[in-house]
């Protein structure tokens, strides 16, 4: 969900820093396999390797996903994200220190990844 801050919303939990809007997100810790909803915001493995099943890119156009793997395996996303125009699909989220985490959003169409 999307919200434009104003006045009065700085009440509401919504709070601009320095140029960055800060918001309360929803933090689901998580362990073994799980199908991802809209519900979700950061999903944060704390388990073994497992499979995190997207949410269909259609039903959720905008919605954006922080992905985190503090776990002690890969995950593997199902469906794959788009990396880079026309370029392979990621299917998995390491568990090293570099390659840990995952911005996604929903185009309507696919996942694609806005940051790491």
């Amino acid at each position: 969900m999307v919200q434009v801050l104003t006045p009065a919303s700085v009440s509401t939990g919504l709070a601009l820093l320095s140029g960055y809007l800060i918001t309360r997100a929803a933090v689901a810790l998580v362990a073994g396999n799980q199908v991802l909803t809209v519900a979700h915001q950061v999903v944060i493995n704390v388990g073994a390797a497992a499979t995190w099943t997207l949410p269909a890119a259609a039903s959720c156009a905008g919605h954006v996903l922080h992905l985190v793997n503090h776990g002690t395996g890969t995950i593997t996303l199902s469906p794959g994200v788009r990396t880079a125009n026309g370029g392979a699909l990621q299917t998995n989220l390491s568990a090293a220190a570099a390659t840990n985490t995952l911005t996604i959003v929903s185009d309507g169409v696919l996942w694609r990844r806005i940051a790491r």
